[in-house]
């Protein structure tokens, strides 16, 4: 994105965070392609999370920063006490499977105090956060992260319209605590997305050949 710059203002990264990283998300999700839709918004949160986490070198997006801005961004932002409770579920299950094997995974408890031997997930499509969906020829109601437990499987719905709501929530948050620093003259907050700004902008080092 062009406005990106490790030399950002607060007014700079307000901006971005309100308007040019919304603009550039909405443009590329679809919602009758729920799947692609899913790969969009998790690009956009590992995005937004590494921006909020900073960056000192190596990988600019980690998976620790990830799923911690699930756990304790999201919640504070959207109200939706889920995020907490199931952020590691949504990112193995939902940002893995869908970006790197095209699909959510289904997931197998090695753990006894778990309530059903499996875990599943269901898409909740279209422009809801609720819909009807099926399982083992059961249909259901499907709420976003509303666990519904179904013979030896828990069913975690999730709907790609409510998380893109939400990850714009967690932007307009993000972005009120830098107007709070700014008014404080203070920018830990700001030297810490200049420092992921900063990585992402620069040339990375690679032994290709051209």
């Amino acid at each position: 994105m062009l406005d990106l710059s490790k030399d950002m203002t607060h007014a700079d990264a307000i901006n971005h965070l309100r308007a040019t990283f919304p603009l550039h998300l909405t443009h590329d999700v679809e919602p009758s392609a729920p799947f692609g839709a899913l790969r969009s918004i998790f690009a956009g949160i590992d995005y937004v999370a590494a921006l909020y986490s900073g960056w000192k070198g190596g990988w600019i997006v980690k998976s620790a920063n990830t799923i911690g801005f699930l756990k304790t961004f999201f919640p504070v932002a959207t109200g939706v006490d889920a995020y907490s409770q199931f952020a590691d579920h949504i990112y193995d299950m939902f940002r893995n499977g869908s970006v790197h094997l095209y699909l959510p995974k289904n997931l197998q408890n090695q753990n006894p105090i778990c309530s059903t031997p499996f875990l599943t997930w269901c898409v909740v499509t279209g422009e809801h956060r609720t819909g009807m969906s099926e399982f083992r020829g059961l249909n259901f109601i499907a709420t976003h992260l509303m666990p519904v437990p179904i013979e030896d499987t828990t069913v975690l719905p999730l709907s790609p319209h409510a998380l893109l709501e939400d990850l714009l929530k967690t932007c307009d948050l993000f972005a009120k605590h830098l107007e709070d620093e700014q008014e404080k003259d203070e920018h830990p907050l700001l030297d810490r997305l200049r420092q992921t700004a900063d990585g992402i902008t620069r040339p990375a080092g690679t032994g290709l050949v051209w």
